[in-house]
């Protein structure tokens, strides 16, 4: 479903909302609209991918800094950092632009060498068109690998989390993606990470 509204006479889809609170105008995060008795959002998941980052220095703290955040400061700005470490070690914590970050999901991904642990963290970083991400491991790993991701229209909240090993070759999982939803893949192995991007229906 989307939200139309009419401008010079032509209708058109709208990608934004902007609201007057307090003689501050903002933009919606989300807008809501009752059909048949059910309320439904009128707006996508805006998840921007803002690229990857490498660090192949074994260490236990890597520090990432000036990383760029695609999205404009907003309140309700929310950055998502994916892992991949190359090593069988898990990530204790990790700070994005100073504010310490909820992890989402852990998994462990076999390979026929061994294993690593690939994760997903988010945190709200309202403020700054860079971050410094810090991310602590259990140990000292061979090497530190992520993408960032950001968005403002999103609640934080996690829906399906899949995983699939495979030490031979290829991996599949199946995840259900609601209406204006969106899905973050993660792949690592003994050599790199690679995650990827999928928006749901609507």
């Amino acid at each position: 479903m989307a939200l139309y509204v009419k401008a010079s006479g032509v209708w058109g889809a709208a990608s934004a909302v902007w609201v007057k609170i307090s003689s501050l105008w903002t933009k919606a995060r989300q807008v809501y609209v009752r059909s048949s008795v059910v309320w439904e959002k009128m707006f996508p998941i805006d998840l921007v991918f803002n690229g990857t980052h490498e660090d192949s220095t074994a260490t236990t703290v890597y520090t990432h800094t000036s990383i760029p955040l695609l999205v404009a400061p907003h309140a309700n700005r929310r950055v998502i950092v994916t892992t991949d470490t190359e090593s069988a070690v898990t990530v204790n914590s990790m700070t994005i632009g100073g504010v310490a970050a909820t992890l989402l999901a852990q998994v462990e991904s076999i390979f026929n060498s061994g294993v690593v642990y690939l994760s997903v963290w988010s945190a709200l970083v309202p403020t700054g068109t860079t971050a410094t991400i810090v991310t602590t491991y259990s140990e000292s790993v061979f090497r530190d690998y992520m993408s960032v991701y950001t968005t403002t229209n999103w609640d934080g909240v996690v829906g399906t989390v899949a995983s699939d090993n495979n030490s031979t070759g290829g991996l599949t999982t199946t995840v259900s993606i609601g209406a204006l939803g969106a899905a973050i893949a993660i792949a690592g192995n003994a050599t790199k990470g690679a995650s990827a991007l999928r928006h749901g229906p609507g």
